[in-house]
């Protein structure tokens, strides 16, 4: 399938497909062109095979969310808006919503073995689009992983996109092989001792055989560095040899609070976040840190030990840290200045290898141990990479903000 040339699903790519999914299929690629018509002129065809990696992206995500055993309302209030627009949701259905290029409305619905997507769409004119497709939810998914492998890998090759974290089209695909692993309950074979993730400016190392079986919440040692200095993790020196140890904490935590930090910090008018009740600003000073009065902070804190606060300064990052683990000839607070741009790039690689090469061998240890795996968070994590991602790169125009 070619850029600028889609509109409708091939005669080749419909080769094994039901009707009811060819007609859907169809009718988001066309509703959502005439939108975009619409609204952006001659723009449209240099976004028309965004559009296709969105629709495909947005069905994978509500199908992954859908897998789930337990219900799920996703994001919260879901529910109210789908009957808003006039929709009949069941009272134990799970539901996943979002939107597709240039405003779409889907609500993927499911009970039992049933699937129930909702769609509306309103036009210029005041013309509104607007219905429910039922499908078997086994077929459908099986139908869904089909014609996402194909275009998927397909504009990945031809664009040498493969296993690059700052491409949309190659982040989706690898997205779209986790989801396929899932549901064909495969895992990857390798079993590592350690996870060790290294960029230009960050290391992480989680510790897989020591796992913390009374800690729940916390049952993996994390350490993590910034530039060779460690922010997380405690230092201890025996007969003069220095050994660094993490701290029992769960990295899917560890890598979300890290993404919703950067995500505040590129909002042009942010403030104050993370987890701080109070005057963060204050308390940051208070620790003994010089922070600017308008500059934007975000706190995360990992643990009772650890504590960060990201500080954007024009386009620089202080990282302010305190670490009261630490010894080994080591203050435990410091500021560490990087470019944002390269810290930002560094923190989305390192998650793309955690989410592509390490989580499911993560989860399958956890389950080893007599613990459900982390499918929620392993989803949500997932969902904020790609925001975060997605985000990153309209702030360097590498896409548009449609």
């Amino acid at each position: 399938m070619k850029k600028g040339s889609i509109n409708d699903i091939s005669k080749h790519d419909k080769a094994g497909l039901s009707e009811d999914f060819i007609s859907f299929f169809s009718f988001l690629l066309r509703d959502t062109n005439i939108l975009l018509l619409s609204k952006k002129g001659a723009k449209v065809e240099k976004q028309q095979y965004e559009n296709l990696l969105r629709i495909i992206d947005v069905l994978l995500t509500g199908t992954s969310w859908l897998m789930l055993s337990e219900r799920v309302e996703i994001p919260v209030g879901s529910i109210e808006l789908a009957r808003e627009l006039g929709f009949e949701i069941q009272k134990e259905s799970s539901v996943y919503h979002a939107k597709i290029p240039a405003g779409i409305n889907l609500f993927l619905e499911r009970s039992g073995r049933r699937l129930r997507i909702h769609y509306y769409a309103e036009f210029q004119n005041s013309r509104v689009s607007k219905g429910t497709i039922e499908f078997e939810f086994d077929k459908f998914v099986n139908e869904l992983l089909r014609i996402a492998k194909k275009h998927l890998i397909e504009h990945a090759s031809k664009e040498n996109m493969l296993h690059s974290h700052l491409n949309e089209a190659s982040v989706v695909l690898e997205f779209y092989k986790w989801i396929s692993r899932k549901w064909n309950n495969e895992t990857l074979r390798d079993i590592h001792d350690k996870v060790s993730i290294t960029t230009t400016h960050l290391h992480f190392e989680i510790c897989l055989n020591k796992f913390n079986v009374g800690e729940t919440f916390n049952p993996f040692p994390v350490a993590i560095w910034l530039d060779n200095y460690l922010l997380v993790g405690a230092c201890q020196e025996t007969n003069g040899e220095k050994k660094v140890m993490g701290i029992p904490m769960e990295p899917l935590y560890v890598f979300n609070e890290l993404l919703y930090a950067v995500s505040w910090i590129m909002e042009p008018d942010s403030s104050e976040g993370g987890l701080y009740a109070g005057e963060l600003r204050k308390y940051v000073q208070k620790l003994g840190f010089s922070v600017g009065n308008k500059n934007p902070l975000y706190l995360v804190s990992f643990g009772c030990c650890s504590t960060i606060v990201f500080e954007r300064e024009n386009d620089n990052l202080l990282i302010h840290y305190h670490n009261s683990l630490r010894n080994c000839d080591e203050l435990p607070n410091g500021t560490i200045e990087v470019p944002l741009k390269e810290f930002i790039e560094d923190l989305l690689k390192c998650v793309f290898a955690y989410l592509t090469r390490y989580m499911d061998i993560v989860e399958k240890i956890r389950a080893s141990h007599g613990q459900k795996p982390e499918e929620y968070a392993c989803n949500e994590l997932w969902s904020n990479y790609k925001y975060t991602l997605r985000k990153y790169l309209r702030l360097t125009g590498a896409i548009s903000a449609l």
